[in-house]
């Protein structure tokens, strides 16, 4: 599929996700990702920030308003707390994390973790 991929190797592609536990026959899947080098304590607090906005294109799913530049001091994530928002509206939740590992959550139908 065009499109499916964007700053992922094949082996994290064949890598199973926690997401799969949650969808057992998916109409797409499609990977994202950047490769960072710094060390866990640095990088979960970023994870755990896409509660608060999407950090993608600010002017189309945060209604222009930027995402958050800085961290900002948040409790950790818990299932059933808010994902994230689209369009300014909240409407996703999490579904599994563990913290410092991995965050799962699910808006508009979406897995993703």
């Amino acid at each position: 599929m065009i499109g499916d991929r964007w700053g992922v190797r094949d082996d994290e592609v064949a890598h199973p996700y926690l997401c799969d536990d949650f969808v057992t026959s998916p109409t797409l899947r499609a990977w994202r990702g950047v490769s960072i080098e710094a060390p866990v304590e640095a990088v979960w607090p970023w994870v755990t920030q896409v509660r608060l906005a999407p950090y993608s294109y600010d002017w189309i799913d945060n209604l222009g308003r930027r995402s958050p530049r800085e961290p900002v001091d948040l409790p950790e994530p818990r299932v059933g707390d808010k994902f994230t928002a689209v369009g300014g509206r909240q409407l996703g939740r999490i579904v599994s994390v563990t913290p410092g590992e991995q965050l799962t959550g699910v808006i508009m139908g979406a897995f993703m973790s």
